[in-house]
Parts: C-alpha cells; sequence; structure tokens
C-alpha cells in the first residue's frame, strides 16, 4: 500500500510563518495575514450581503478583528485558512439571521 504524501502549495510554508508570527505578535506578520486574505474575504462577505459593499467591508474588518483577537487558540495553525473561512462565514450567517429578524420585526410594526 502506498503512503499518502501530503501535497503542498509553494506558499504554505511562508502562510504558516505568517500565521507563527502573528500568534507570537509579529505586526507585519499580521498585516501579511490580512493583504494575503482581504480580496477573498471581502468577495465571499460581498456574496453573502448580494452586494452590499457597506456591510460588505464591516463583515469583512469584524472577521479579521475576531479572527486576530482569537489566533492563540487555533489549535492547528496549519488549518489557518478554513479556520478563518468557518469564522467568516459563521460571522455573515450571524449578521444575516439578524437582519432578516430586525426585518420581521419592522414588518410586523408597520
Amino acid at each position: 500500500m502506498a503512503e499518502a504524501v501530503e501535497q503542498r502549495r509553494p506558499d504554505d510554508s511562508s502562510l504558516l510563518a505568517q500565521v507563527h508570527g502573528a500568534r507570537a505578535g509579529d505586526l507585519a506578520a499580521l498585516r501579511g495575514l490580512f493583504d494575503r486574505f482581504q480580496r477573498s474575504v471581502m468577495s465571499y462577505c460581498l456574496l453573502s450581503t448580494d452586494g452590499d459593499r457597506a456591510l460588505a467591508q464591516d463583515l469583512t474588518q469584524e472577521s479579521f478583528v475576531r479572527a486576530f483577537g482569537s489566533l492563540k487558540s487555533l489549535e492547528n495553525p496549519e488549518r489557518f485558512q478554513g479556520w478563518l473561512f468557518t469564522l467568516v462565514a459563521n460571522i455573515c450567517r450571524t449578521r444575516g439571521a439578524q437582519r432578516a429578524q430586525q426585518q420581521k420585526v419592522l414588518e410586523a410594526v408597520m
């Protein structure tokens, strides 16, 4: 039986170095993570808000604030990207549910 060989992308080692640096408080590493993922996080947030750019920017900011504040709780730094997007998805879902509830309240009042 052949052993499974873990496939790594060329940028995996630099990402892992940035995650470890950010966990240690290195501001350049935090900036590097932000620069690396900001566009894709913003794109996800735009999709989840039906193109509401202002709300997507708020969600993107909230996502990075929470992620960077929770980095030390990340058990497996190798899974940073999946962890980040799970956090982003949860933030977007929660905000969407809150907006739906607010809409229901507004409709009930009118």
